[in-house]
């Protein structure tokens, strides 16, 4: 016989429960080993309770009415809550005392409510179960022992003694039969009815005090197993030299100050990409200040970028806030832009140091006969402000020599004194003596008022130099946009009035090309220079030419791509997935199907790159990933089709095609003790040509010699959808053996056979004459 058939490889079901023939040969003539119960491996909660039924007085009855005795007579174990009996240990209604009821979605374990249950413990609807020992739930959920039968190791029987078993027969009452496990039981912890304190758990057959939530007791002591070294996952399970636990998980340590995220250490007070937690990423313009994304002093972030709202004509202010065409943003407020020198008052530029209407001020109007000099209402340096208007207090016989001075009947003021006549040069104008050459309110004769900023010169109302007599008013018609360049030229809106020509004024942010004012960083027709068009299929952005991508792609140099699913250009340009696979713009990478499910928990089903052995191990393997059955996170061992042949060596058995999971001989089997989470296995078997699927769980490795033909510890069917007749665990088969069908005793030939296999319940399970096609092996 050649030296590779003698090699012993992964068997289905070597060990026949309770039979001791198997196919070649017989292995062990003495009863099954049903294994230990499975302490390691959570597959839910076990119930260690168990209703007494009718009520049993144990003890002092709780509350005693003196005179007529109205509660019920109840158990030791509960109290009469609402007049029914009740255990406070575990009554989400009740739980610990009467009326404490827990919150939606958690359930009552030693008397306090829980999230979820503990160790060893299964949910079976609102209440926390051991499913090795339950009659009502043996196994799992719903799966209840027929009358007069016990449940122990999770299997119906007639007797607590089960061959392996370490339980003892404990009674609650004459007809009530229960197998408690006296190491563990709260309800019969170290002997038989011993009840643990609310609050208290049973560890090694003592009453301790139970962990708190998310907690486990691990060399006696409360550890929390997400972060302790020394307990990672799982009790005893060390992180070697430079690690450190995390999420449950031995992960690479980073230095003080740093954390580790898409497999290098960063800074997530500073990191863009990182900014306060792994994933986090900053937005346009932001930068990662404390572990926070702020954006530079003065600006906001407003429509996934930083905005200067003090200057930005569409955030003006605040986000959102656009300014109207012709106006722009200053100081966070819209205003008209006006040339220099003048300044926006109600939608028009004026000169405030020269306009007697808008006196150094909008609105600040200067009194009759006022001049505005350089932004200072003044009157004349001849006259004098009395009661808001100017006076010339030399000739004014109101106000002779001073304001308020009036002269008799009769009188004229002169020189700033009341005399009979005025002096040479003067003439009485409404009895007072006034100067016709220069007098604003008779100019030129009595009564003859100049306009509105007009001043008297020579007997002649005039403007100033610079300015222009228009509609009654005086105007500067080199700035004046209602009068540009002559009295009624109006600029049109967006234009303001500049050397006496309406010109295109530009807000910030833009400029004149021709007639028009443009945005040179997005303008196509502009892009970065006026008059630099970008080319067909090519957009402006950032004053540069790009690649005009359709909607859902972006332009990374030359080529338009889905940042969401390119593993060159994953979340961002140049950002790549080292041979992974991306996901949503993630890198959907890690040590298995199971730990990217549980990074990614909406990531499809499809071929992923994983390195279950860490980066200084085994080169990563590209794996098909089922992410939707049973919860998803499988992780494709073993794909065999009949069709393609059988694996020709053990060698070819364990490793073939290891590239292409879709070929019908394709194996990673030598590998699967990489994907153990804390030293447990979660399998899945699946025979495609029938569709017969079963998950199990076991404790130990599937490749460990010295369990060769034996059912292996730990070893449990958690479902299915059929029930095999003769399985209890993934062991190395005999070498003893006889070859099938010519190649050896290796399962993986077995599970592709052409023939049936007799005797071997997951290869074949159905009627006699039906053969295995297409067999798949998975791991979570």
């Amino acid at each position: 016989m050649r030296s590779w058939q003698r090699l012993v490889v992964l068997a289905f079901g070597l060990v026949a429960c309770g039979d001791s023939t198997v196919v070649g040969g017989n292995v062990d003539a003495g009863p099954a080993d049903l294994g230990v119960r499975d302490v390691g491996f959570d597959l839910g909660a076990l119930d260690v309770g168990v209703d007494a039924g009718s009520p049993v007085d144990l003890g002092p009855e709780t509350a005693v009415d003196a005179g007529l005795d109205v509660s019920p007579r109840c158990a030791s174990t509960q109290q009469a809550c609402d007049g029914v009996c009740t255990d406070v240990g575990e009554n989400a209604s009740h739980c610990g005392r009467c009326g404490n009821a827990c919150a939606t979605g958690q359930v009552c374990v030693a008397g306090a409510c829980r999230e979820g249950c503990l160790a060893g413990e299964q949910r079976c609807g609102n209440r926390c179960v051991r499913t090795d020992s339950d009659v009502a739930h043996c196994g799992g959920c719903g799966m209840a022992c027929p009358a007069n039968q016990v449940c122990v190791a999770g299997r119906c029987g007639t007797a607590c003694d089960a061959p392996g078993s370490q339980v003892s027969e404990c009674r609650v009452s004459e007809n009530e039969r229960y197998c408690a496990d006296l190491q563990n039981d709260r309800r019969n912890c170290g002997r038989c009815n011993a009840l643990c304190l609310n609050g208290q758990v049973c560890e090694a057959g003592r009453c301790v005090s139970a962990c708190p939530e998310n907690q486990r007791r691990c060399e006696n002591r409360c550890v929390d197993v997400s972060t302790d070294n020394a307990h990672c996952g799982a009790c005893g399970v060390v992180c070697g030299d430079g690690q450190r636990c995390a999420m449950g998980m031995c992960a690479r340590t980073c230095p003080a100050g740093q954390r580790s995220c898409d497999a290098r250490c960063v800074n997530i007070d500073a990191d863009n990409s990182h900014c306060g937690a792994c994933g986090t990423a900053c937005g346009a313009g932001q930068r990662c200040t404390g572990g926070a994304c702020v954006c530079p002093s003065g600006q906001l972030y407003c429509n996934e970028a930083c905005r200067d709202v003090q200057n930005d004509r569409s955030h003006c202010g605040s986000c959102g806030t656009a300014c109207a065409a012709g106006q722009v943003c200053l100081s966070g407020r819209c205003q008209v832009l006006c040339p220099t020198g003048q300044s926006e008052c109600g939608g028009v530029c004026l000169s405030l140091p020269s306009d007697p209407r808008n006196c150094g001020a909008c609105g600040r109007v200067c009194a009759q006969g006022q001049s505005c000099t350089q932004g200072v209402c003044a009157c004349n340096g001849s006259e004098t402000l009395c009661g808001g208007v100017c006076r010339d207090t030399q000739s004014d016989a109101a106000h002779c020599g001073a304001c308020g001075a009036a002269c008799g009947a009769g009188q004229f003021c002169v020189a700033g004194r009341c005399q009979l006549s005025c002096p040479s040069g003067q003439s009485v104008c409404a009895n007072a003596c006034v100067t016709l050459q220069s007098d604003a309110d008779h100019c030129g004769a009595c009564g003859n008022a100049c306009a509105s900023g007009q001043r008297c010169e020579a007997g002649s109302c005039r403007c100033a130099t610079s300015e222009t007599l228009c509609g009654g008013a005086c105007r500067n018609t080199q700035t004046d946009a209602a009068h540009c360049g002559a009295c009624g030229n109006a600029c049109a809106t967006g234009r303001s009035c500049v050397a006496g020509v309406c010109r295109l004024v530009c807000p910030t942010g833009r400029t004149a090309c021709g007639e028009l004012c443009v945005d040179l960083t997005r303008d196509p027709a502009h892009c970065g220079a006026c008059g630099a068009a970008c080319s067909a299929g090519r957009v402006c952005q950032g004053g540069t030419c790009v690649l005009d991508c359709p909607s859902g792609r972006a332009a990374c140099g030359s080529m338009c791509v889905d940042l969401s699913s390119d593993p060159s250009h994953c979340g961002r340009c140049g950002q790549t997935c080292g041979g992974g696979t991306c996901f949503s713009g993630a890198c959907a990478t890690g040590q298995s199907c199971f730990d990217i499910k549980q990074r990614l928990p909406s990531a499809p089903s499809g071929y992923y790159t994983v390195d279950p052995d860490g980066e200084f191990g085994s080169p990563p393997l590209r794996v098909y990933c089922d992410m939707e059955f049973r919860g998803g996170g499988w992780t494709l061992l073993v794909n065999h089709n009949a069709a393609a042949g059988f694996f020709e060596t053990d060698e070819r058995g364990r490793a073939n095609n290891e590239g292409d999971p879709s070929h019908g001989l394709y194996s990673i089997l030598g590998r699967v003790e990489q994907f153990a989470r804390s030293g447990q296995y979660e399998f899945l078997y699946w025979n495609r040509q029938y569709n017969n699927w079963l998950i199990s769980t076991q404790t130990t490795s599937p490749f460990d010699a010295t369990l060769a033909g034996r059912c292996p510890t730990g070893a449990r069917v958690v479902e299915g959808n059929y029930t095999p007749s003769l399985w209890c665990g993934y062991t190395p088969g005999p070498t003893t053996w006889s070859v099938i069908n010519g190649y050896g005793p290796n399962w993986t030939h077995a599970v592709g056979q052409s023939r049936i296999y007799s005797n071997w319940p997951l290869v074949c399970t159905h009627n006699a004459g039906y053969t295995c096609n297409h067999i798949q092996f998975y791991v979570r």
